[in-house]
């Protein structure tokens, strides 16, 4: 397999480039992992009426 030339320089020996993919898949993998968690308290909170939370039931939606 030919290597392949990097974006902003010379080409990446194969090593280096699954490292870098390997660093890249793990970033993701996390920020993935965050925003699920993040979607879960969104989620929560439009699920908050007056029943059970300190919300007025003036805040219910009809």
């Amino acid at each position: 397999m030919p290597e392949q030339q990097s974006p902003t320089g010379p080409p990446e020996s194969p090593d280096k480039e699954l490292k870098r993919l390997r660093a890249l898949v793990v970033a993701q993998a996390m920020l993935i992992e965050h925003l699920h968690e993040r979607i879960r308290e969104l989620e929560a909170r439009l699920a908050q009426d007056s029943h059970n939370s300190s919300k007025p039931p003036s805040s219910d939606p009809p």
